[in-house]
């Protein structure tokens, strides 16, 4: 495509025809346009890996520059108008694109414009992933993904080398930031790179020269050591996990955040480095689908629950979509400390799959905020317990109703005004709702989203703090907190019978909440001798299955307001 003179093809059909075959013979993303409509097509692994739009694209200089990275955008915009202007007929640029996980990728784009036989001009070229020549990630200065995989591969081939004389093993380990994608929503992406760049620091000083570091996609990073036991990989893992229990800081700006890894070992039937990578990726997924900040170290049944979250994934979408079809609200009765007396509920979120059976909220709720589909799912739980709360005022005036809401839904643009929607239309005092969010949740986006708490007050409605007492700076946060209600942990229940430490913790907090005007409700309680126990701390109200388990709104209604 050097050549001045016209190409030896009759018409952009020609062009798209040969586009076709090339786009699917190179590792290089093509693309090509008609000069005269100002169509432009891209071929289909450069509109998965970008976000692009599927078909033909008319504005191509809005949607592209959109995913050029701000600093080379000036650049990139003049010389794809002297391209479309006629002005020039050859394009270079090299940029950083966007890529659908919002990381940045360093790509080279060459193309040029060159006149078919019938007078029809065409623009054609490529864009080069960078990345995929460069040993080096740009953002981090570690080896990237494509040296790893080429490093794992030689290895790999080194162990099932049957010749050598020395048994030769090795095991690798991926490693994920647990949660960072909040880290970049509430500090910032410039801030969210200094900190994987940190992470990189901490990972370095603790482990040893012989174990290679690498750096994969978005949060993750790539272990490859010789070890091939269980016992090294975890004392490679609790060296770092240990590093991470603190909280950091960074620009001025403490944070917190942990580290999940999966690790796999080398086997007789692993048969390629695919294979070997899967395997670790699948063990990570599994790290941080069983809570996070731990290790998983792979094993064949991991396989079936990666089957089992992508089968029950689908089938949730599926049920969303059929009108919240095998979803119920369940409700946990909260009583008055001092009588036992009803005062509240907890709403909480039922589901019954056709093809698994019952599935706990433990595993199903992860799959929601990973899946982006908690939004619809937390309104239409709001919804339903503001329904509910309206009619058991009825019978109890001073009735509450406790709603747990995720991160993710704080985050939404237009998350008030669906609490404001919600709320506006029913005979209720706003009061009786208190949205209920974790400690961690709060610890750690209580600076940024100050503004969203401040406008759930405004409504009317309440703020409860959920297991107080386990998180890195849980009497700290009582300063600051935008909490009404703390709810202490039931960890703090389990052995209060017997456990000064623990009747102690909880006196101390109820008296700490109370002198800032925060009510107090104790979780867990579960038989006579715990109540017994605490029911003259002067708290405010306790919740535990010694006065109801969850249960439907109507076996609720009959049991406590009947």
């Amino acid at each position: 495509m050097n050549s001045n003179k016209a190409m030896n093809i009759n018409s952009f059909v020609d062009a798209k025809a040969l586009y076709e075959a090339l786009s699917k013979s190179t590792d290089n993303y093509l693309f090509i346009c008609n000069m005269k409509s100002k169509t432009f097509y891209f071929c289909d692994e450069m509109k998965e890996k970008f976000s692009l739009p599927m078909g033909e694209i008319t504005d191509i200089k809005t949607l592209l520059l959109d995913k050029v990275h701000p600093s080379e955008q000036s650049a990139v915009g003049n010389a794809l108008e002297d391209i479309m202007a006629g002005r020039s007929c050859d394009f270079y640029e090299e940029s950083r694109l966007k890529t659908k996980d919002g990381q940045w990728v360093w790509t080279r784009c060459r193309g040029r414009v060159e006149e078919c036989e019938n007078g029809e001009k065409i623009f054609a070229g490529s864009f080069t992933d960078m990345g995929k020549y460069r040993k080096i990630d740009a953002q981090t200065s570690l080896p990237n993904k494509f040296e790893f995989v080429k490093l794992l591969t030689k290895q790999l081939l080194m162990i099932q080398d049957k010749s050598q004389e020395e048994n030769i093993t090795g095991g690798i380990m991926m490693l994920g930031i647990d949660n960072f994608r909040h880290i970049n929503s509430l500090y910032g992406h410039y801030f969210g790179d200094e900190v994987l760049r940190k992470v990189i620091r901490i990972i370095e000083d603790n482990i040893l020269e012989s174990v290679s570091l690498y750096k994969l996609d978005g949060d993750q990073f790539a272990l490859i050591s010789s070890s091939n036991t269980e016992k090294d990989f975890k004392e490679i893992y609790d060296n770092i996990f240990k590093a991470f229990q603190t909280q950091h800081e960074l620009l001025g700006q403490k944070y917190y955040c942990t580290l999940s890894a999966g690790c796999a070992l080398f086997e007789e039937n692993i048969t390629s480095s695919e294979e070997f990578y899967k395997r670790a990726e699948y063990a990570l997924e599994c790290a941080k689908s069983d809570g996070k900040n731990r290790l998983c170290i792979y094993k064949p049944g991991i396989m079936s629950n990666k089957i089992r979250a992508l089968e029950l994934t689908e089938i949730l979408r599926t049920d969303i979509d059929n009108d919240f079809n095998n979803f119920e609200v369940y409700f946990q009765p909260i009583v008055n400390a001092e009588n036992g007396k009803l005062k509240g509920s907890e709403a909480l979120l039922r589901w019954h799959c056709e093809k698994y059976g019952i599935v706990g909220p433990a595993e199903f709720i992860p799959l929601l905020e990973r899946s982006g589909l908690i939004n619809k799912v937390g309104t239409w739980v709001l919804k339903k317990a503001v329904e509910v709360c309206v009619l058991w005022r009825n019978v109890v005036p001073s009735f509450f109703m406790c709603v747990n809401m995720s991160f993710q839904q704080l985050l939404q643009k237009d998350f008030i005004d669906i609490l404001r929607d919600t709320l506006a239309p029913v005979k209720l005092e706003i009061s009786a709702i208190k949205v209920e969010l974790t400690e961690s949740c709060i610890a750690t986006s209580s600076r940024y989203l100050k503004e969203t708490f401040d406008e759930i007050r405004a409504l009317g409605a309440e703020i409860a703090m959920d297991d107080f007492g386990t998180g890195y700076s849980s009497l700290n946060i009582l300063k600051s907190a935008p909490a009404d209600i703390v709810k202490i942990d039931r960890a703090f229940v389990s052995n209060i019978v017997s456990s000064e430490f623990d009747l102690t913790f909880i006196k101390f907090v109820v008296a700490l909440c109370h002198s800032v005007g925060i009510r107090v409700c104790l979780e867990g309680i579960e038989t006579i001798e715990e109540y017994n126990k605490v029911k003259d701390l002067k708290l405010d109200f306790i919740q535990g299955f010694f006065f109801g388990h969850p249960s439907s709104k109507n076996i609720f209604e009959n049991k406590f307001l009947h």
